[in-house]
C-alpha cells in the first residue's frame, strides 16, 4: 500500500472512528422495537415511524444523546396505546435509563487507536472534527484519554464542504498536506474530497444510517483501510 506523501495534518473523526458510539443507540432502538414483537405489522409501524421521527429531531435539535432521548419518547406517545399490560407504561424510561449509562462511561475505543495516535503525534499535527452537542462531545474526549493528543478539536452541528472549507481558511491549509480519516462517506469522506483534501475511509459495520452514502471511490485522494492501526501503512 503506498503511503501519501506531503501530508502534514491529519484530522479525526471522533465517534465510531476512534470509539464505537453508534452501537447504544441500535440497541437501544432494539430493545423499544421488541416492545411489538408479537404485533408484526404495529412493528413495522412503529420502525418506519422511528425513521421519519429521527430525520425531524436531527433536522430540529441535532444529533447525540439528548436528541435520540426526545426522538424516543416522541415515538412512544403514539405508540404507547398499542403495548399490551404486559410491557408496562415505563417501558421506554426504563429503555432510556440504560441508554444513557454509556454517557458516565469512557467510551469504547476500537483496538490500537492510543498507540496509533500515540505515533501519529510524532509526525503531524493532529486535529479532531466531530458533530454533536458542545458538551457531549467534549465530555467524551476527556473520558477517553485521548484529548491530549490532538491541537484542537472542533465540534459542529454538521460536517459539510462549507466546515471544511472554513478550516482550511482558518489554519491556512494547503488541501494536498491534509488529510481527514472518518467512518463515514457523507460526514468525513466525500466532502473532504470535494475540497482538495486526502480522505481515509475506515468502514464500520453500525454506521449511523443517516451518515451513510457512497463514497468517491474513484477519487485520486480517496484510500481505504480495514482498521485503525492500519492507518500506519499509508501515513
Amino acid at each position: 500500500m503506498k503511503k501519501l506523501r506531503g501530508v502534514k495534518q491529519l484530522i479525526f473523526d471522533a465517534d465510531d472512528t476512534l470509539w464505537e458510539n453508534n452501537i447504544y443507540f441500535i440497541r437501544a432502538t432494539e430493545n423499544y422495537l421488541q416492545l411489538f414483537d408479537s404485533q408484526p405489522e404495529i412493528k413495522k409501524r412503529v420502525a418506519k415511524r422511528f425513521n421519519e421521527i429521527e430525520k425531524q429531531v436531527v433536522t430540529d435539535l441535532g444529533c447525540g444523546s439528548d436528541s435520540y432521548n426526545i426522538l424516543l419518547r416522541k415515538l412512544h406517545d403514539e405508540f404507547q396505546d398499542k403495548l399490551t399490560d404486559r410491557t408496562g407504561k415505563n417501558s421506554v424510561e426504563e429503555i432510556l435509563e440504560k441508554f444513557n449509562l454509556h454517557r458516565e462511561m469512557p467510551p469504547p475505543l476500537f483496538r490500537g487507536v492510543s498507540e496509533t495516535l500515540d505515533e501519529f503525534a510524532k509526525r503531524y499535527e493532529l486535529y479532531a472534527l466531530t458533530k454533536g452537542k458542545q458538551d457531549e462531545q467534549s465530555d467524551k474526549f476527556l473520558r477517553s484519554g485521548l484529548r491530549g493528543f490532538f491541537r484542537e478539536i472542533h465540534i459542529v452541528p454538521e460536517k459539510n464542504d462549507k466546515v471544511y472549507k472554513k478550516l482550511i481558511e482558518e489554519h491556512a491549509w494547503v488541501p494536498k498536506e491534509t488529510c481527514m480519516i472518518g467512518n463515514s462517506p457523507k460526514s468525513d469522506i466525500n466532502p473532504a474530497l470535494r475540497c482538495g483534501m486526502w480522505a481515509i475511509l475506515i468502514p464500520y459495520r453500525h454506521t449511523w444510517r443517516l451518515d451513510l452514502e457512497e463514497p468517491m471511490s474513484g477519487h485520486p485522494g480517496y484510500r481505504t483501510v480495514a482498521s485503525f492501526p492500519e492507518l500506519l501503512n499509508l501515513l
